[in-house]
């Protein structure tokens, strides 16, 4: 009888566990307080802000809007004295620059909104002569300042949540998916991207999600043209000089994790990273490389979760 149950008990063992539903039910309305440690090239801060998530008036998308920015610490220095937080008076403006975001009620990322109040708001704080802040606005109207406000809200969306939502996730397996994914260019490309469901992590109930995405290509790779001409620019410090010809190759790395309610979609915390580097004729491969750790600070008692379709 064990010779005939063995085998059996064997196969059992083997199978894969069931997959798993990640459902986006945020709280609506709901504000959370989040805390962002930046890491970058040049430097690092922690700031602190809150998302306010309401219904947008005339639909069922929820809106998401990030206020109350401040900052904790920049480069290992308390930034709350009189003194510092003066000093990042502009960098706190610019950091808190983002438009109100629509996601859909199960958590796909729709659009950006509200963008001109915002450059109303921005032209009107700054101590620019008019006719450099009229040449400033004009930038930030235009489509490709679009395109990389878009590109930002969807990056850090994707990772709290927009990744997640929806899937079937299997506990220990690796699942691998194109997703199309806009550049700060605005060009849109075919991301290639693994995810991962790593099994039960954190506070009881909640699991441990994991992501990794590397989109290369060079001068000839007609999606990436726009990329890599903006990559260089910034890397080589090229003052606006033509540099497609000279790239000989392009990586876009990026990758995250969270850990969240697979019922609800809420993070505990979260990680992201983004490392771009270039290749020029004659030059060692340079990198810029951003990355942020996430804490949410979710409020004891909420209202009904928002339903899906």
């Amino acid at each position: 009888m064990w010779a005939r149950l063995v085998p059996v008990v064997m196969l059992l063992a083997a199978r894969p566990a069931a997959a798993e539903r990640m459902t986006f039910r945020w709280p609506v309305p709901v504000k959370v307080v989040v805390t962002d440690q930046v890491s970058k090239s040049e430097g690092s801060a922690t700031l602190r802000y809150q998302v306010a998530v309401t219904r947008h008036s005339g639909g069922q998308a929820l809106a998401l809007r990030l206020t109350n920015f401040e900052f904790l610490e920049v480069d290992g220095h308390d930034a709350r004295t009189p003194a510092l937080r003066k000093q990042l008076r502009g960098a706190l403006e610019a950091a808190s620059a983002l438009p109100t975001i629509l996601v859909s009620p199960d958590g796909a990322f729709l659009d950006i909104v509200d963008m001109e109040a915002l450059i109303d708001r921005i032209a009107r704080s700054t101590a620019m002569p008019a006719k450099e802040r009229k040449a400033m606005v004009e930038v930030m109207k235009s489509p490709a300042m679009l395109a990389a406000m878009k590109a930002r809200s969807v990056e850090f969306w994707n990772v709290w949540v927009g990744l997640w939502s929806g899937a079937d996730l299997e506990p220990g397996r690796r699942r691998e998916l194109n997703i199309q994914t806009p550049l700060p260019n605005g060009t849109m490309v075919a991301r290639p991207v693994a995810i991962t469901h790593h099994g039960p992590d954190g506070p009881p109930g909640h699991v441990h999600l994991s992501f990794e995405s590397t989109l290369r290509g060079g001068p000839k790779d007609a999606r990436l043209r726009g990329a890599l001409e903006d990559a260089a620019k910034d890397l080589a410090a090229s003052g606006g000089k033509a540099l497609t010809e000279d790239v000989e190759g392009f990586d876009l790395s990026t990758g995250g994790e969270v850990v969240t309610d697979p019922e609800t979609l809420k993070p505990v915390t979260a990680r992201s990273f983004r490392r771009t580097t270039v290749k020029l004729k004659g030059q060692p491969p340079q990198s810029q490389v951003e990355a942020h750790v996430y804490t949410f600070a979710w409020p004891k008692t909420v209202t009904t979760p928002a339903k899906t379709p």
